[in-house]
């Protein structure tokens, strides 16, 4: 590891912070006995199936699966869950049919953004950690409702910025990093 000299204070610090770091990062019984967590969706257009389920399940079909799609539209529900393709899994048109059928670990909203505290609080209302696409809500008073729940259920809530991570993004992104056309002063994205 340091070769045939005694580290200096600097390495061994680093070298044991970085051990400590990731070490913190895994807690031993989940590196222990690694198991899917169970995820479902509320909202199955374009975000929620393309952006943020088909990804998901292509990227880490070890660590996840999707055990519930919910829309108002059954027939977006079963399109999202070809695209997403998960076909086992069940489709709903009620959100609190899924969360009594499907009994997920983890709540994904991506619905129309005025409904998204809806879900939020219902979600964490039922013990569910809840990861949402921005904006999280669309004022203060139901941001204050979801901090709320948050803090009586003690589950988390986490949100996202999924469209950042776009394929399409994410190929602009390495473009412009490669310098293959060459040194770039300034990018606009509006």
């Amino acid at each position: 590891m340091f070769d045939d000299h005694t580290p200096t204070r600097r390495e061994f610090v680093k070298v044991a912070g970085t051990a400590a770091v990731g070490a913190s990062l895994f807690p031993a019984d989940a590196v222990a006995q690694p198991s899917k967590r169970r995820y479902a969706i509320v909202g199955t257009g374009d975000r929620g199936s393309g952006m943020w389920g088909r990804d998901l399940v292509r990227r880490y079909p070890d660590l996840l699966e999707f055990v519930g799609l919910c829309d108002v539209n059954p027939k977006r529900a079963i399109v999202a869950r070809e695209f997403i393709g998960v076909a086992s899994c069940p489709t709903f048109t009620s959100f609190d049919e899924m969360i009594e059928k499907a009994k997920p670990d983890l709540l994904m909203v991506t619905t129309v953004d005025g409904f998204h505290h809806e879900y939020i609080i219902k979600g964490l209302d039922r013990g569910l950690d809840v990861m949402t696409e921005k904006p999280l809500t669309t004022d203060e008073t139901k941001c204050q409702a979801i901090l709320d729940a948050e803090k009586r259920n003690d589950k988390k809530i986490v949100v996202t910025f999924n469209y950042r991570y776009a394929p399409a993004h994410q190929t602009m992104k390495e473009i412009l990093l490669s310098n293959d056309i060459g040194k770039i002063v300034s990018v606009d994205f509006s």
